[in-house]
């Protein structure tokens, strides 16, 4: 009789010990996923930020004259161009021109962007095609450029859009393909507010809907004035 009452307490402090147990063990899951959660959530915020950053880097004076945004607002992405290269000019540019020749080719990548502009006017255009001689352009340029007096740089494209159909949050640089930047996305939203040069992103994940991971950052070089 003994024997059985002391292995019943056994068993109910076993079943007890296992109940703690399985909760706690529940419990920390839940934990670890929130902390996953919130860790990814940042972790694309942050980088979002330092490409926001760059955001104008090399183009101030394209961008002051209207020519060229460093932050822009299409189809639902968010663009960032920056300048990343400066590319030499062999000879004088005229309008209608679809090759550009280089001296080097070997940073050059189909699917890239170059802008070309001088005192008084620019334009931008994209590469489709790369041999060791030069480089030939999607557009034929809209005017000429004297050798002396011109500028062609190699423009950064960073793209920032939902992927709807796998609720993705991705990044795209030039032609390269888009990366997951944040997976398991609700939503994501931004606003760019020329006059006040801020922009604001909203991301929410479907794990947790209630909260709202928030971004506000001021692109400094959009702001700058050309001398």
């Amino acid at each position: 009789m003994e024997s059985l009452i002391s292995m019943s307490i056994f068993c109910l402090v076993m079943l007890s010990g296992m109940e703690v147990f399985q909760s706690a063990r529940i419990h920390f899951k839940h934990l670890k996923h929130s902390e996953e959660t919130n860790t990814s959530a940042y972790a694309a915020l942050d980088k979002m930020k330092r490409d926001i950053s760059l955001a104008g880097a090399g183009l101030i004076f394209p961008m002051s004259h209207g020519w060229l945004k460093g932050v822009e607002d299409f189809n639902d992405k968010l663009i960032i161009r920056c300048s990343d290269l400066t590319l030499s000019i062999q000879n004088d540019l005229q309008a209608g021109q679809t090759w550009i020749p280089q001296t080097s080719t070997k940073d050059l990548k189909e699917g890239q962007e170059i802008f070309v502009f001088n005192q008084y006017k620019g334009e931008l255009n994209t590469i489709i095609s790369v041999e060791k001689s030069g480089i030939a352009i999607s557009s034929p340029l809209k005017h000429s450029y004297l050798q002396e007096e011109a500028s062609l740089l190699r423009v950064k494209k960073i793209a920032f859009y939902m992927d709807q159909k796998k609720k993705i949050l991705r990044r795209k640089v030039n032609a390269s393909p888009a990366q997951p930047l944040c997976e398991d996305v609700f939503t994501f939203n931004f606003i760019y507010n020329i006059q006040n040069n801020l922009i604001d992103i909203h991301l929410c994940l479907n794990s947790n809907k209630e909260k709202t991971y928030d971004l506000r950052i001021y692109p400094k070089n959009p702001a700058i004035p050309a001398n």
